[in-house]
């Protein structure tokens, strides 16, 4: 999530039983929803207290920065911004996602060797499960 985002959740847009967050309005004019991993909602619980409305970080940008920056060098980072959690969150992600894949085509492919990493490779065990390779299915 964007800096903006976090500041500007609300309560009423965290999600529990669904672990997600949706944002109704983005910096490109879109609402999306942003899954929670268990640590992420096991933290908001924590927060809520029974609140249930309001920000879920009442806090300003300003006083938001310094308690980052303040962190920062309390850990004796130099050269880290918030956004690179940002960079950070995606690749993680996206091998996450890489190893998902791996693992579907291993199990549509019985295992034989070579075909699942084509299968990966070529994207087709993600978003087309119909399609097969030859020699492979």
């Amino acid at each position: 999530m964007r800096q903006g985002e976090i500041l500007a959740t609300r309560w009423e847009w965290v999600d529990f039983a669904n672990r997600r967050i949706r944002l109704p309005d983005t910096k490109n004019g879109t609402a999306r929803d942003v899954p929670l991993s268990r640590k992420a909602e096991l933290v908001l619980r924590r927060l809520d207290e029974g609140r249930r409305t309001g920000l879920v970080f009442p806090t300003t940008r300003s006083a938001f920065r310094q308690a980052f920056g303040d962190a920062r060098d309390k850990a004796g980072i130099t050269d880290l911004r918030f956004h690179d959690f940002r960079h950070d969150a995606t690749t993680r992600i996206a091998k996450r996602v890489r190893n998902v894949r791996r693992a579907w085509a291993r199990r549509r492919t019985h295992g034989r060797r070579g075909c699942a990493r084509r299968t990966a490779s070529r994207g087709s065990a993600a978003g087309r499960p119909g399609r097969r390779r030859p020699g492979c299915g």
